[in-house]
C-alpha cells in the first residue's frame, strides 16, 4: 500500500487476479456439475449510468450479459455506459462501476468467508 508500481503488479493486476479468474471458472462448473448452483454477474452500473429499479434481475440470462460489450444485460442501459466510459476515456480519465453477482441453488452451508 503506498507503493505505485508504474509496470503494475498491485492487487487489482491481471498477474494477481489471473489464478482467482482461473479458479472461479473451475468451481464454477464443478458446483453446477454436483450441486446445480449456478452462478451469473453482470454490470449494473458504471459511474452514475445505472440499470432502473424496476429492471427484472431474476430473468437475466447468460446470453443477455454476453450480448454487451460492457455485460449489462439492460441494452438502454449498457449503450449509456459505453458512451460514459468512451467520454470519460476521450479525456484521459477512468471510472468505476458496480457488478452484481447472483448464485441460484447454493445449498445450506456451502462456502467460508474468504477473509474474516
Amino acid at each position: 500500500y503506498g507503493v505505485r508500481a508504474v509496470a503494475g503488479g498491485g492487487r487489482s493486476s491481471a498477474r494477481e487476479t489471473i489464478g482467482r479468474v482461473a479458479g472461479g471458472a473451475v468451481a464454477r462448473e464443478v458446483l453446477k456439475l454436483y450441486s446445480g448452483v449456478e452462478v451469473l454477474a453482470y454490470v449494473q452500473s458504471v459511474q452514475d449510468v445505472r440499470m432502473p429499479e424496476d429492471f427484472d434481475r431474476d430473468s437475466v440470462t447468460l446470453e443477455d450479459v454476453e450480448a454487451s460489450m460492457v455485460r449489462c444485460p439492460h441494452p438502454e442501459t449498457a449503450e449509456a455506459m459505453i458512451e460514459r466510459i468512451d467520454q470519460i476515456r476521450r479525456g484521459g480519465n477512468s471510472i468505476g462501476g458496480v457488478v452484481e453477482c447472483v448464485a441460484y441453488n447454493v445449498p445450506a452451508g456451502l462456502g467460508a468467508p474468504v477473509f474474516d
